[in-house]
Order: C-alpha cells, then structure tokens, then sequence
C-alpha cells in the first residue's frame, strides 16, 4: 500500500510522519482492495477558534468506493486520531 503525507501552511515533522504510518499499518490489514491512502494535514493561519486550527483529511483510495475522512482539532496528532476513528467505522 502506497502512503502519501503532505502539509499545507506547515511543514510535516518526521515524527508526525512516523506516528501516522505506525497507525496506517493497520488499515492495510482491513483488505487487500486497499491501494493508496493520502493524508493532508492544514493549518487555518486566521482560526478564531484554536481548538480547531488544524485539520486533517484522510482519503483511502483502491478498488471500490473511496473512503474519505476529515477532523479538527488544536494538534495535528489528536486531529489525526479523530480522522482515524471516522476512518476505521467506515
């Protein structure tokens, strides 16, 4: 499975990078349909609200349907277990 990070209004740390192909790993396990996942990661520069600055999307593309899954939160790591979960229960 091909796993593709990008950032936008921030640079993608190697931790991050890490962090979330650790948790990926797992969703290659689901099935063998799976092909591809693209995970972009924004930051809102003008966000009032700071609980909700970053975003993050994650989008599974292969064979079948696309999957797509998107949430906010202040850090990118706890943005990214939001979509994760979303990811997961579809």
């Amino acid at each position: 499975m091909e796993f593709n990070i990008s950032g936008r209004n921030l640079a993608v740390s190697d931790r991050f990078r890490e962090y979330a192909e650790e948790k990926v790993s797992k969703i290659e396990q689901l099935g063998d349909k799976v092909q591809r996942l693209d995970a972009k990661v924004t930051k809102e520069a003008k966000a009032r609200n700071a609980e909700s600055s970053m975003t993050v999307e994650l989008t599974v593309l292969g064979r079948g349907p696309v999957v797509r899954a998107e949430a906010s939160a202040a850090d990118k790591f706890a943005a990214f277990d939001l979509a994760y979960g979303k990811l997961l229960e579809r």
